[in-house]
């Protein structure tokens, strides 16, 4: 994740051409600095138009004026393109109002980890069908509200629960096993803001008990999905999915149990990846402080970039990665310093296959032969950093 604070601009609009043009030159003439950028053209069909999607993260010192001032002055671009946007500011938390029903692994999971801080976020408050979590939830310091859903009272509760949700200036509603289907009109009122996180059997395996249906048919794949919220049922844009393997040694209660961790999983990883950045994002950042150094010592600009961001794509493979960390969530048997041990030898071998052709081929081509400097006493630097080398392993145990 950038340690700077940034916008970011999400957009949509119908395909043309200039579109990356058009944005990016607006935010190059008044000196910012694009961070990361991804961008996506879905090709429609059926009679749906073409649409292309985009998003900016901008530095947010980088340009002379404020939020306000720059959407007042991007607004008759996005106008031209016909442009569905918003930019939001790093500095203000997301507002994640979390739905329950009687299911507890979700809840407990997403307030561990904003208790600990690993999830950057507010949290309004939570919203269920049940009263069980009440004082679970309030013991957080959290509000809770219980807003009974039954066959009778449907459009008046689906109300209740957007006045709730609109009063608490939510960002994003968490369906974290909320087993009540949302109203048309309550999923129209914020579209795009509603995520829902539910095993991936569907449509397969349908009802209140999929994983016995599942070890019935003897079903060797078992995983989650995480998609917005539509009024067409389960059939939302599908942001996150992961799967965990079983075999025939596996009882129905397993299954259930791997279910519960894969969905814990699969709902952080999303939350995470929407608020935390990315790999690029650590690669660019890296990027910003090496390239102009490296160039300046004599390294091509092309060399520079390409050996960063090699270094960067590592870190998914050196722990304590991402990708580990959300491995042991999924695989109880897995603990976090199990995995950093097992990826230390890989990740030693990953990079001095990276770091011995960069060398040789340096010093083939002379890369840096000018520059001249003294280099401190290897002893030295290597006691200098000890205590950045024992952190992980003072962290992990």
């Amino acid at each position: 994740m950038h340690k700077g604070r940034f916008y970011t601009l999400a957009a949509s609009c119908p395909d043309r051409t200039g579109i990356i043009a058009r944005v990016t030159g607006f935010i190059a003439e008044h000196q910012g600095w694009i961070l990361e950028s991804s961008f996506h053209s879905d090709e429609g069909g059926d009679g749906v138009p073409a649409r292309y999607f985009m998003r900016l993260e901008i530095k947010a010192d980088s340009l002379p004026f404020m939020l306000s001032e720059f959407r007042a002055r991007f607004a008759p671009i996005a106008a031209e393109l016909e442009m569905d946007w918003k930019i939001t500011d790093s500095a203000v938390k997301k507002r994640v109002v979390i739905m329950v029903s009687k299911q507890e692994h979700c809840l407990y999971d997403l307030l561990a980890r904003w208790q600990s801080k690993e999830l950057d976020i507010e949290i309004p408050c939570v919203i269920s069908n049940h009263d069980s979590f009440k004082g679970f939830v309030e013991w957080h310091g959290i509000p809770f509200h219980h807003v009974p859903v039954t066959a009778d009272n449907k459009p008046q509760a689906f109300a209740e629960i957007r006045r709730l949700f609109e009063e608490s200036r939510g960002d994003t509603m968490v369906l974290a096993r909320y087993m009540q289907i949302l109203s048309p009109e309550l999923c129209a009122a914020h579209p795009g803001k509603i995520l829902n996180i539910h095993h991936s059997f569907l449509p397969s395996f349908v009802g209140a008990k999929p994983y016995h249906q599942a070890y019935q048919r003897g079903v060797k794949l078992i995983g989650a999905t995480c998609h917005f919220v539509t009024a067409e049922l389960d059939a939302g844009p599908i942001i996150e999915q992961d799967t965990v393997r079983i075999d025939h040694g596996d009882t129905v209660e397993d299954l259930v149990r791997y279910g519960k961790d894969i969905e814990k999983a699969v709902l952080v990883s999303m939350l995470l990846g929407g608020i935390s950045g990315s790999g690029p994002a650590d690669a660019a950042a890296v990027a910003a402080v090496m390239l102009p150094s490296m160039v300046a010592r004599g390294y091509p600009k092309g060399f520079s970039s390409g050996l960063i961001a090699a270094a960067g794509s590592t870190a998914i493979v050196i722990p304590p990665s991402v990708a580990f960390i959300v491995y042991s969530v999924m695989v109880p048997a897995a603990t976090v310093p199990a995995l950093f041990a097992a990826g230390l030898f890989p990740g030693m071998i990953a990079a001095l296959c990276l770091l011995v052709p960069a060398i040789i081929i340096s010093r083939r081509h002379g890369f840096g032969r000018d520059y001249k400097a003294e280099r401190p006493p290897l002893g030295k630097s290597f006691i200098d950093a000890i205590w950045g080398l024992l952190a992980p392993v003072i962290i992990l145990g």
